[in-house]
């Protein structure tokens, strides 16, 4: 399973790039830019029920978003129509970014060790250790990985 959290990308121009894949990629909304923030609202719903709900829920709902299996009334005479995050048709049309050291400010500074994201959507989080100091093992990893869960399902968001 893909764990999500509340990692977003870090610059402007990142986030001025996503929105426009993510414009491209739902014509509706395109043609009316207002109904982005009907679908912000409802992610960010999804987020804040982390502690009512759990994080394992939290995922299974963002993981329902991003397969493109939920609607939003945005069609013509309402009719609901996808929202999609993520082109499976054409994979070539998404934006894949890994990274080194993603730097997190929320609260406090997290740092994960490798971030994959997909259209400025975190998808994939890892912890990397070294092999030379045979004292760190990938049980260090799990362990970091497990504690930003923890320190992230006690947060709430911010607006």
């Amino acid at each position: 399973m893909l764990m999500f959290s509340k990692l977003a990308p870090t610059n402007v121009s990142s986030c001025k790039k996503t929105g426009k894949l993510q414009l491209r990629l739902n014509p509706e909304i395109k043609q009316r830019p207002e109904l982005a923030g009907e679908v912000i609202y409802k992610l960010r719903a999804i987020l804040i029920s982390v502690n009512q709900i759990g994080l394992v829920k939290v995922n299974e709902e963002f993981f329902k978003w991003l397969s493109g299996d939920k609607t939003m009334p945005f069609g013509e005479n309402n009719r609901h129509m996808p929202v999609r995050f993520l082109d499976f048709d054409d994979l070539t049309n998404n934006r894949y970014v890994a990274t080194n050291q993603f730097r997190i400010h929320h609260r406090e500074t997290k740092i994960p060790g490798v971030v994959l994201l997909i259209n400025g959507i975190p998808v994939v989080v890892g912890e990397a250790k070294t092999p030379i100091r045979p004292s760190v093992s990938w049980l260090d990893g799990a362990h970091d990985i497990h504690m930003a869960n923890l320190g992230r399902a006690n947060d709430t968001i911010d607006s």
